[in-house]
């Protein structure tokens, strides 16, 4: 993680290994390539996978999904999927809530799926989503 500029990721965020989150580069067209900042979000239950990067400037959108490798260099629609050099939408999830908390060690495969192994042969639940604790950003 390079946190020039903050970082602020949202409750029940799945972030994978390998994914790096760069808020800093330089400016091409300064003679002295000077240093340019620019803040990450990553909004609620939003997935990241292995190895994806996210460059300055870039919002993920709530309940979207960055495929493994994806390199992000502009804003994901929430609830959409994307994935590639340049990371370009390829779907969307077909998900009204979520029924996952990625704390738990089967967290990839709810984000990935949209619901819970455990609870999916249960009788349904009120529309609402599990409690996730408050996410505090990582910089101020």
């Amino acid at each position: 993680m390079q946190a020039h500029a903050e970082i602020k990721i949202g409750n029940c965020v799945v972030i994978n290994d390998g994914v790096r989150l760069i808020t800093g580069s330089h400016d091409i067209n300064s003679p002295t390539y000077d240093h340019v900042f620019a803040p990450i979000v990553v909004e609620d239950y939003a997935w990241v996978a292995t190895d994806a990067m996210v460059l300055k400037g870039v919002t993920i959108g709530r309940g979207a999904v960055v495929a493994a490798g994806a390199v992000v260099v502009k804003d994901v629609r929430p609830f959409s999927l994307v994935g590639g050099n340049p990371a370009k939408e390829f779907g969307t999830r077909g998900i009204e809530r979520f029924e996952y908390l990625p704390a738990s060690w089967f967290g990839p495969v709810m984000a990935w799926t949209g619901r819970n192994p455990v609870t999916a042969s249960t009788p349904a639940k009120p529309a609402s989503e599990p409690e996730c604790p408050a996410a505090e950003p990582l910089l101020q």
